[in-house]
Formats: C-alpha cells, sequence, structure tokens
C-alpha cells in the first residue's frame, strides 16, 4: 500500500489511470473483492439533558426540554447489509484502522417548548416548537480517489481533499479553481480544514425547528359522554409568513459529492478533478410547506 503525496497521505490502494480509472491490487485476484467484518472497540456515546415543567393551576402548564448528545463510531449503520455499509461509508483512515469520528446519527442539541392553555367553554391551545441540529454528513469524491474498487454506481466512500490554494489541487479546468475556492470559504467545516483530508461527518446540514399549533372544542353529550373537534396545524411558522419555517438542507444522504474524478496527476502523486458542487443549504419544499389536519373525535 502507497500513499499519494500532495494530497493529505490518502492510501491508495491500487492505479489509476490517466482517465481516472481504478484498478485495485487484491491480494486474490481471482475472489474480487473480500469483505471481512470483525467487531472493534472504541464507539460510544455521550447524552446529557434538562427538562422544566411549571403548572399554573388547572389552566396551564408549560415545559421545556433541552439534549445534548455526543455520538461517536469508525463505521455508521446506515445499510443492514455489511459491503453496501462498507461502500457508503465514507473512509475516514484506512480500510484496516478507522478513525473514530462523529457518528452520522449524532444530533447535537435539540430543544421543545411547548405551552399548553385551557379556555372557557371547553377550549384548549396548545403550542409545540421542536427544533434539532442539522445531520452530520462529509464532501466526498465522485469516483474512485482511493483504488480500493468502490466509487461507482452511487458508492462513494473517498473524502474530498480540501486544497490550501489553486496549486493544491489538479483541477481538469484550472479557471474552475475561483468557484471551488469561494464553495470552500461559504463552508465553514471545509474553510478551516484547508490543506488535509475532511474528517467523516465533519459538516452538518442547517439547524431545523418548526412550530405546531392545535386548537381543540369540547360538545358535551349525552351522560358525560363528548364529542371532540380539533385543528392541527404544523409549521405555523410557514403559514404566517412563507420566508419562515424553512427546512433547508445540502444533502439528505450522509455523503455529499463535491469533486469528480477525470484523471491522475502522476507526477503530483493525485487525482485530476472536475468541480461537481452540491447546492449549499436547498430548500426542502414539502418540509418547509405548512399543513393542516382536522379531526372528530367522540368521547364515550
Amino acid at each position: 500500500m502507497g500513499a499519494a503525496p500532495g494530497e493529505g497521505n490518502r492510501p491508495l490502494y491500487g492505479a489509476i489511470s490517466g482517465t481516472g480509472v481504478a484498478s485495485p491490487t487484491r491480494r486474490a485476484p481471482a475472489l474480487g473483492a473480500v469483505v471481512r467484518v470483525s467487531d472493534r472497540s472504541g464507539d460510544h456515546s455521550l447524552v446529557l439533558s434538562t427538562q422544566f415543567r411549571k403548572q399554573f393551576g388547572d389552566r396551564a402548564e408549560v415545559s421545556a426540554l433541552y439534549a445534548h448528545t455526543r455520538a461517536w463510531d469508525r463505521m455508521s449503520l446506515v445499510n443492514f447489509q455489511a459491503r453496501p455499509n462498507l461502500q457508503n461509508t465514507p473512509l475516514d483512515g484506512t480500510l484496516d484502522d478507522r478513525r473514530l469520528g462523529t457518528s452520522a446519527f449524532e444530533i447535537s442539541h435539540r430543544v421543545e417548548l411547548s405551552a399548553l392553555v385551557r379556555l372557557p367553554y371547553r377550549m384548549q391551545i396548545s403550542l409545540l416548537y421542536a427544533g434539532a441540529s442539522g445531520t452530520p454528513f462529509t464532501y466526498v469524491v465522485q469516483g474512485d480517489a482511493n483504488a480500493d474498487g468502490i466509487g461507482s454506481g452511487g458508492m462513494l466512500n473517498d473524502i474530498a481533499y480540501v486544497p490550501r490554494d489553486s496549486l493544491d489541487i489538479t483541477l481538469a479546468n484550472p479557471a474552475d479553481w475561483g468557484t471551488l475556492d469561494r464553495f470552500i470559504e461559504s463552508e465553514p467545516c471545509l474553510r478551516r480544514q484547508r490543506g488535509r483530508i475532511a474528517t467523516r461527518n465533519s459538516c452538518r446540514n442547517p439547524w431545523f425547528g418548526t412550530l405546531n399549533v392545535r386548537v381543540a372544542k369540547a360538545f358535551p353529550t349525552l351522560s358525560g359522554q363528548s364529542l371532540e373537534l380539533t385543528a392541527d396545524v404544523y409549521n405555523v411558522l410557514n403559514l404566517i409568513n412563507r420566508q419562515w419555517g424553512q427546512s433547508r438542507v445540502t444533502t439528505p444522504d450522509i455523503r455529499a459529492p463535491m469533486l469528480r474524478l477525470v484523471g491522475y496527476d502522476a507526477s503530483a502523486g493525485r487525482g485530476i478533478y472536475a468541480l461537481q458542487l452540491p447546492g449549499l443549504r436547498q430548500i426542502q419544499d414539502l418540509a418547509s410547506r405548512w399543513q393542516m389536519e382536522l379531526s372528530v373525535r367522540y368521547v364515550f
């Protein structure tokens, strides 16, 4: 196994042609890819939470919850089968010795605020705000940048190298450097990792929060029974203003392609890349819309 100088000492498991086609060097070529599954220690998590609740007689109550989570693993279980999980997990370290890093399932901050007010005439109004940190993800290369045989058909596991300047990367079109440089500067997680291969799950989608409102009215009927009418408005902020309550993500996946491998620069010992930049913080249409649900319930 060699290491490609000039690209963060990325380990190479084979050769890459001048057109960007990788040829893995296998111990037993006749067998093709062989996946060995083993158990490793180190995965762990930490959760801290606090909650406040206050009741004001029988007329109102409020509550607030905050939770902080840190979770580390070597591979997040994003697929149930071993091989797809290997192919879909960005490689931080080597195939034999992956580094501990942020888990794909870590939600570092979560907030819930709720209030309930009971009004005359058997009416009540409740509000619930739920907000959470965006999900972690990794910027990767479209292609097999380390020649391990993984990098096609949507199976991307090679983390992008973040160049210091235009001399620290070989682009198929050198004029694209300005666009790439501005993209890196616009992403704090990339800006602080210039000159090295990014850490797995070191980037995050934006914070997402939503405010829901429920209005309920009970109508007494016979012998203590009642008919209840309920209106639930989800993402009420978007109902008030179309610019509010928006859900934005850079990628819904744990990976976001940033560069596409199109060749190999043997003199510099690194890949030749074309840009494949994602749209940053794109609005998710369905998750950003307000919705209303009306329901009827008979209680007896």
